[in-house]
This record gives structure tokens, sequence and C-alpha cells, in this order.
């Protein structure tokens, strides 16, 4: 019965850590000094939360303590962690249009690849919290989006433009996971298709916000003969984290591009 009873000991004990990451640390603790820490993630606003959802808890020296990836609602989240202090970071919103990084240090940066921005708005939510001596503790992040939704309109476009895009830059590349905007410059093209009304319309695009003090646009036709042009306009405004960022123009022998940058719920 007492090889029954190890054999049992050792198989619950492999159960239950599939279902969390931890590193590989000798000095991780003992089970007496961990602790169980529940975490509930809201949305500002009335946003809704797009599962999967990665939880990250991060030591003070920005190592990964623990993690879990969350597939919808349902599951409850929580870490067990030894006693001290961590920063907890919660991620949803990811696609494919987003590079994740594995087992990520706080210093390391969720990507936003290729040239065309994101079908989906990246939301982070963060926490500062310590685990003393209660057996169980609680806490609540609240996500918001790290991104701004680039919205197009362009009205009055000759009949002869059969293709139309428009491009900004310069944009964030990258966003650590402690919540700094960095990497090399980046330029979003978005493709336009013309509506029922006439008007040419981009399907709304999530991009990075702008890393300089002003936005430049490029605004390219190309009509039924094979010519084309493209338009350069300079904007004093730029996208912002959590707000809509506003695109329209009208084709007045040649491009006239005016911005209404909102700020998004």
């Amino acid at each position: 019965m007492k090889v029954i009873k190890v054999i049992f000991g050792l198989l619950a004990c492999c159960m239950m850590s599939s279902c969390q990451q931890m590193p590989e640390d000798n000095a991780w603790g003992s089970e007496e000094n961990t602790k169980v820490l529940k975490v509930k993630v809201r949305s500002a606003g009335e946003s809704e939360i797009q599962y999967p959802l990665y939880l990250y808890a991060f030591t003070e020296g920005g190592k990964l303590a623990a993690s879990q990836t969350i597939e919808n609602a349902e599951v409850e989240m929580s870490l067990t962690l030894p006693k001290g202090d961590y920063q907890v970071v919660a991620v949803a919103g990811v696609s494919d249009s987003y590079q994740l990084p594995e087992n990520p240090k706080l210093t390391d940066v969720i990507t936003l690849v290729g040239t065309e921005g994101a079908e989906t708005p990246l939301m982070v939510g963060r926490a500062d919290i310590v685990v003393g001596n209660a057996s169980t503790a609680t806490t609540q992040i609240t996500l918001s989006y790290v991104v701004a939704a680039l919205n197009v309109k362009l009205k009055d476009v000759p009949a002869e433009v059969t293709d139309v895009q428009l491009s900004l830059s310069p944009l964030y590349s990258n966003l650590s996971m402690g919540g700094e905007y960095g990497g090399d410059s980046q330029k979003v093209v978005v493709e336009c298709e013309q509506s029922s009304t006439g008007v040419w319309e981009a399907e709304t695009t999530y991009i990075f916000p702008g890393s300089g003090e002003k936005t430049v646009f490029s605004i390219y036709f190309k009509k039924q003969d094979g010519t084309e042009v493209t338009y350069g306009y300079t904007s004093q405004e730029i996208p912002k984290a959590n707000h809509l960022f506003n695109v329209t123009g009208s084709y007045v022998g040649g491009i006239m591009v005016g911005g209404s940058f909102d700020v998004a719920d």
C-alpha cells in the first residue's frame, strides 16, 4: 500500500504542474513557502476581452516566476508563487499579427509583424503584488488597449482609380512586457475598398502608437490606364494607444487629408 500511495502522489504532482508553467530553479522554494495568487481580469469600459489570455508573474529582477494560458472566461486564473514581490502581466487579443515571446523576461517584447497592422486589438494589464503569509491572495487586473485603431475614409476619388492604398509612419514596432514601446520604426500600409456609396474605406486596423513627433501619410492611386500617383501629407497628430485614429480625405485636384482623433472607449 505504501508503494501505491507514493506512485499516486507522484502522478498527482505531475498533473498539477501541467496546468501552470514554472521556471526550473533550485531556489524556487519549498512547498510550505509557496502561496496561491488568484487573478481576476476586467476591461476598461465595456470592451470585450478576446481569449486566449496570457498571464505572467515576474520577479523583482524581471525573471519569469510562473505563467498560465487561459482559453476562455470560465477558466479560473491562479498562480502558485513563493513569498515575494512580483509584477503580474495579463495579455489578451493576440493574433497571428503579433509575435509573443516564449518564457519571457520582463524586458522581452511583443512584436507587431509585417506592414499590414493587426486585425485584433492588443490589450495589456499589470499589477504589482506582494505574496505574503496568507495561504491565498487575490488581485484584480484591468486590461486596456495598447494599440490605436486606424480608420480610413477617402471621398470623391476619381472614377478611373482602381486601387487605393494608405501608408503611415513612423510607428513603434514592439511593446515590452514591462510596458515600454520600442523597436525599429515601422510603416503600416492598408488596402482600401470602394463601398456602395463610392467612398474608399479600409477595415479597422490596429497599430502601435506613433514613434515620432509627426505622422507621414502617403496615399497611392492606381488608374485604369496603368498610371500611378502618390500624394504625401504630414500631420502634427500621431496615433496614440487606446485612441481612434481616423483619417479622412477628399479629392479636389489633389488629396486633402483631414484627421479627427478621438478617445476610444
